[in-house]
This record gives structure tokens, sequence and C-alpha cells, in this order.
């Protein structure tokens, strides 16, 4: 058995979101984010920062379930499971 039993009886992943609360998580995504004209911005050690500092706190605040991800000069890809309460089109507003 890979998954948990209640990944396997009823699709989702249960984890925590902080001390006496739990999330809900079901959609796991493989995102590929590239810059604007491929500019290598993740060269700046000062944007990489601020990029992987607002990346672990959505994830600290249970926004999502970060599984895996690289950074490279002018793009990023990630494996995430957003929050189920996170509505599909909250990342495009």
């Amino acid at each position: 058995m890979l998954w948990p039993r209640s990944v396997e009886e009823h699709g989702f992943i249960r984890a925590s979101g902080g001390p006496g609360s739990w999330r809900v998580y079901e959609r796991t995504f493989f995102i590929t984010s590239v810059c604007y004209e491929r500019k290598p911005v993740f060269r700046a050690q000062e944007l990489t920062e601020l990029f992987l500092e607002t990346m672990f706190d959505y994830r600290q605040r249970g926004k999502f379930l970060l599984h895996e991800f690289v950074v490279m000069p002018d793009h990023a890809h990630l494996i995430l499971t957003p929050d189920i309460k996170i509505p599909m089109n909250a990342p495009f507003n």
C-alpha cells in the first residue's frame, strides 16, 4: 500500500494545518512558470529568496502541500497540492 487508507477509500489526503486543525487536499498539480520574455530573473539572489520565502510562507499557512520544486534561472517547476478550500480559479485572480 503506497497511500494511507483514506486515500484509497476516499480519494483525498488529510494533512495537518496546524495544532488542532485539519485541511483536506485532493488535487495535485505539476506547474511550470516561465519568467516574462524568459529573462533569467532567478539569477538575482534577492528575487530567488523572495520567491522561496513566499512559497514557504504559503506552505506554512496551509495554502498547499509542496511536494517538490526546482528553480532555474528563467523558470520554476513545482509539484503541489492546494488546499481543497482554494477555488481552482484563485491563482488567476
